[in-house]
């Protein structure tokens, strides 16, 4: 996929301007031709912004209904939710992911193809929102951990021990031309990789992980 036709998404173009953080081209290209493969029935997210991994996912498998979670903080999320609904079906619940997923759970006994995990990078909350979530896969239903770059989220995947509950592959770490990577299948590989020196992230771009449940080809 052409990361230059996402100005043709349907909704792309309205969504308003995010004042932090910002989904990357190669996250974009990567999830788009992913989820265009998968079409993904159900879909949670952590982490909705201005909505544009939303939009991304949402144009890739347009009948899917997808469940947002989101604090809320910048006053833009109502509007890109608002822009997404007039095309698909989105639900944007507010507040801490920490309370609104349980708290969601607890009414609605769904399983999902698609979770990403995108939201607050402290290593509480994201440890809270992968143990909520690692359980809710659909057979083949894949799981994304975003900025894998960052301490907080890094030892929380390591702690929570998610490479023993599903396949793994990490993508976007081959730029670091020091590394050689063997095996790229099994996040215990990376353990040490991804220990190296702060100042070798500036080269990432962003490095995330997907988990599937199901073997990865």
């Amino acid at each position: 996929m052409n990361v230059g036709i996402k100005n043709k998404w349907l909704g792309w173009e309205e969504l308003p301007n995010i004042k932090e953080g910002r989904c990357t081209d190669v996250f974009l290209n990567t999830m788009y031709d992913i989820v265009s493969t998968i079409k993904p029935k159900t879909i949670l997210e952590i982490g909705f912004n201005g909505g544009h991994s939303a939009c991304c996912f949402l144009n890739a498998s347009p009948t899917a209904k997808m469940y947002t979670f989101d604090i809320c903080r910048w006053g833009i999320e109502e509007k890109a939710e608002s822009v997404l609904k007039r095309h698909f079906d989105i639900n944007l619940i507010k507040g801490n992911s920490v309370q609104t997923i349980p708290e969601f759970l607890s009414k609605n006994k769904l399983l999902f193809d698609l979770i990403l995990i995108d939201g607050c990078h402290d290593y509480d909350v994201v440890v809270s929102d992968i143990k909520n979530t690692m359980n809710l896969l659909n057979n083949d239903g894949i799981l994304v951990v975003d900025d894998l770059h960052m301490g907080g989220v890094y030892n929380a995947v390591i702690d929570t021990k998610l490479e023993k509950l599903y396949d793994s592959k990490l993508i976007d770490i081959d730029i670091i031309s020091d590394i050689k990577i063997n095996n790229p299948s099994q996040l215990c590989n990376y353990t040490g990789d991804l220990k190296i020196e702060k100042q070798k992230f500036k080269i990432l771009r962003r490095p995330f992980m997907i988990f599937k449940n199901g073997k990865i080809q």
